[in-house]
């Protein structure tokens, strides 16, 4: 099931949900959800992107750093919760979730513009 804007948009802004794809998935994953999350310190939605392989989701965000915000490269993990985070096209993208963390990585480094 993909649901696009799931939060109300503000006036003004512009819908991403649909503007961003992982090209290439794990086998065996799929894309399970598509909407907009407003997430801490945002001025502006992020696109979430659910993908899950029937047992394991991965979470992957993708938000324009604010004024002043640098976007961040790196991996790292929380328990049995692994993320990664790298910039494409200027966005920072986000993946979590409990698998390995070279999972994570790969989802991530295959997000673009749709």
């Amino acid at each position: 099931r993909v649901t696009a804007g799931a939060e109300p948009l503000p006036t003004g802004v512009a819908p991403l949900a649909s503007a961003w794809q992982v090209a290439h998935l794990p086998p065996g994953f799929r894309l399970a959800q598509r909407m907009f999350k407003w997430l801490p310190g945002s001025s502006a939605p992020a696109t979430h992107l659910v993908v899950t392989d029937g047992v394991a989701t991965v979470s992957v965000f993708v938000e324009r750093p604010g004024p002043g915000r640098v976007p961040r490269v790196g991996s790292g993990r929380i328990g049995a919760a692994s993320a990664y985070t790298t910039v494409v096209e200027g966005h920072q993208v986000t993946a979590v979730g409990e698998v390995p963390p070279r999972t994570v990585e790969a989802i991530a480094r295959q997000v673009v513009p749709h």
